[in-house]
């Protein structure tokens, strides 16, 4: 995955694209991109992978232009999130640890 620097460039970038077509095109109205972009920038600056995705998710349950953003980078931060997530449980289930495996499956994240 791309540092967290490049991928919030990006996912900004495709914030702006996907709002000025929206405007251009009578989508939505420029208060709305106004929303958009101040309800992205609002708050502390992004601090992780986990804070923009969230971010993104949040917005994009009320704007379009958000979602697509979303649904285009979302995919591969999800996958190593996965990733990370088999790697552990092999681990505990290759030394006979079938029971933390499980609660590593379950979501239970104090390992």
């Amino acid at each position: 995955m791309k540092s967290l620097e490049q991928t919030i460039k990006d996912v900004e970038r495709d914030l702006v694209i996907n709002m000025v077509l929206s405007v251009r095109h009578g989508r939505i109205s420029l208060k709305e991109a106004g929303s958009l972009s101040k309800n992205f920038i609002n708050g502390s600056p992004i601090k992780d992978y986990e804070d923009l995705f969230g971010r993104l998710l949040v917005l994009s349950n009320k704007y379009k232009e958000a979602r697509k953003v979303y649904v285009k980078y979302s995919p591969e931060y999800e996958e190593e999130i996965t990733g990370g997530i088999l790697k552990t449980m092999r681990n505990y289930m290759k030394n006979n640890d079938f029971e933390n495996a499980i609660k590593i499956a379950k979501g239970d994240s104090t390992h």
